[in-house]
């Protein structure tokens, strides 16, 4: 028996000490590769073409990088790019004496969403402003890599590629059939004919309703871009929208003969496209000078100056809103009110611009939210930008901002809540066998256990908690955007919008991405002459970080597979199982190609 415990702790004691010296061998690792990397001076050549790949990893908010699973080629780490970062590199661009120009690379699949890319579009339109070409090339061009790209001086493509040009759609999961099957009883108590969120458990199709406003909003942001692209092609969107109807784009050939794309070319010619902008670009081998986006990054960091001790704090809502504690992935009521509680008693902090970028969730956790920036509003100016979405629970934490900005394709509304209970009682009993029995001190006791059909009364007493919440998100809309309940009620019942639409209802008050939103917290606090920019990200602790760098990342491009995109929506209803309360969250994710 004792040689076998020793066995056994032996044993252990090899396998601990393997994993620890592995992973304090990659914190080394790392380490060293940071403060290498970190150290060198990164020097930006004269007669050099800033390129930006659409294809990196870009995010609303900074991140720390990680590492890509094992392969052949070893160690990879992936840098992520934050869109601040990106929205300053090609401002300080245009006035750099030694870039002479943009090179846009990626357009097939850009990491960006559609209100990034909006933001970028605008960047790029400022930087050709400065007289300076922007060239693309891609083998083949994605619908929103072609948007972002149309901005370019010469739109150039393989001649073997492909352009897609056919319209948008929004294609929606819906799993009543899988329930049926699984002989699980959803229950659903909603505020809001347009609140959607539960659609896909109690309906196999979209309601007219949800069929209304999915229909409105994809027509606005595909107007916005076929808009956009026409004004800076010079092009009639009505000509635009008949190629996409007729599936004219049938070939390179047809696209430049649409007038979409200016040139077909290999890379090899590519080279002499850029040399007619300016032959001391290309180096003595004929290839082109050119400065990586995370290169120019860096070196912006290592040149910068800090303009003033007043700041203007950028804090990002990125992701799902949660109850309490949360990782990085997600906004946490306690965790994200402690953030805003910092800012609120930093004295160098003279004004705060909230990212947000969140389809909503928790009800309660978004009132936390909104208590702590009420506070913060009370001492310095609190301007909302709007990225890709903010909606449900996301507006809700919005609504109160001194402004909001909005990008015209990004996604607002959805003011509504709903509650949703699961009785799988019939389920586990008809196809697993399984039976439960319960004691109660009072009827109501196990309201919450998902083993039985609600009572009417119960379901009744939910639904005045769902009622109470939507009328004070309405409350809060109404106080915040100066508008009658009655208003907010008109454009709420869980309604989702475009930025477009928000902006003429009263829910956005004007156009502006990121760095508008930045200058005119600046401005309100009046320190617009000499501040510094301090973007509040999570830094994560040294073990933390590691597992979070040996979990991977999958590259933004794998996300195109339809599999991949099934299961993440998969993900999605199955957390949607798991919730609790009254849930104030947009019903899905979009994403446009």
């Amino acid at each position: 028996m004792n040689f076998f415990k020793t066995f056994l702790a032996t044993l252990l004691a090899m396998v601990a000490g393997t994993f620890l010296f592995t992973v304090v061998s990659l914190m080394f690792m790392i380490a060293v590769s940071t403060m290498v990397g970190g150290n060198r001076s990164i020097e930006v050549g004269r007669n050099s073409l800033l390129k930006i790949d659409l294809g990196a990893n870009y995010m609303d908010s900074p991140a720390p990088a990680t590492i890509e699973p094992f392969g052949l080629s070893g160690l990879r780490v992936n840098k992520r790019t934050s869109l601040l970062s990106l929205l300053s590199a090609v401002e300080a661009a245009a006035n750099d004496e030694r870039i002479e120009g943009i090179l846009l690379c990626g357009g097939d699949m850009p990491s960006l969403d559609v209100a990034q890319g909006e933001e970028l579009r605008k960047a790029l339109l400022a930087f050709r402003e400065s007289g300076k070409p922007v060239i693309s090339y891609a083998d083949s061009y994605s619908q929103l890599g072609y948007y972002i790209c149309s901005v370019a001086d010469d739109v150039a493509m393989n001649p073997k590629g492909l352009m897609a040009w056919h319209g948008m759609s929004m294609q929606l999961l819906f799993f009543k059939g899988l329930l049926d099957k699984l002989d699980v009883e959803p229950t659903v108590i909603r505020h809001g004919h347009f609140k959607s969120a539960v659609e896909p458990f109690m309906l196999e199709r979209m309601s007219p309703e949800n069929n209304l406003q999915m229909t409105a909003l994809a027509g606005a942001i595909w107007g916005t871009m076929i808009s956009d692209i026409a004004a800076a092609r010079g092009l009639d969107s009505v000509d635009l929208q008949r190629y996409a109807t007729e599936l004219a784009i049938v070939s390179p050939e047809t696209a430049v003969e649409k007038g979409l794309i200016d040139s077909l070319c290999y890379t090899d010619q590519l080279y002499e496209l850029i040399a007619g902008y300016n032959e001391d670009i290309l180096d003595k081998n004929g290839q082109p000078r050119t400065v990586a986006l995370s290169a120019y990054c860096s070196h912006m960091k290592m040149r910068s100056k800090v303009l003033g001790k007043d700041k203007v704090a950028v804090l990002y809502a990125d992701g799902e809103i949660v109850d309490g504690v949360a990782p990085a992935e997600m906004v946490g009521g306690a965790t994200f009110a402690s953030k805003i509680e910092r800012l609120r008693h930093d004295e160098n902090v003279k004004a705060v611009v909230l990212r947000i970028n969140s389809p909503g969730g928790s009800a309660l956790a978004s009132e936390v939210i909104s208590r702590q920036l009420d506070l913060l509003r009370e001492q310095k100016p609190l301007v909302v930008s709007i990225g890709g979405v903010a909606a449900s629970g996301g507006y809700y934490i919005a609504s109160s901002a001194d402004a909001i900005l909005a990008g015209r394709t990004s996604i607002t509304g959805s003011i509504g809540v709903f509650s949703i209970m699961f009785n799988i009682e019939k389920g586990l009993r008809s196809k697993l066998g399984v039976t439960m029995d319960v004691v109660r001190t009072n009827p109501s006791a196990d309201l919450n256990a998902p083993f039985r059909t609600l009572a009417p009364t119960e379901i009744a007493f939910l639904q005045q908690q769902v009622d109470d919440f939507y009328d004070t998100f309405v409350g809060r809309v109404a106080a915040g955007r100066n508008l009658s309940t009655e208003q907010v009620d008109r454009i709420g019942s869980g309604r989702i919008w475009s930025g477009l639409a928000a902006s003429a209802n009263g829910l956005a008050d004007g156009f502006g991405g990121l760095k508008d939103a930045i200058a005119l917290a600046a401005d309100r606090a009046e320190i617009a002459d000499s501040y510094s920019i301090y973007e509040v990200a999570d830094a994560p602790s040294s073990f933390t970080g590691i597992f979070e760098l040996l979990s991977g990342n999958d590259d933004a491009r794998t996300e195109e597979f339809s599999l991949v995109r099934t299961m993440q929506e998969y993900g999605r209803a199955a957390r949607m199982l798991q919730r609790r309360g009254v849930q104030a969250m947009m019903p899905y994710t979009i994403e446009i190609r």
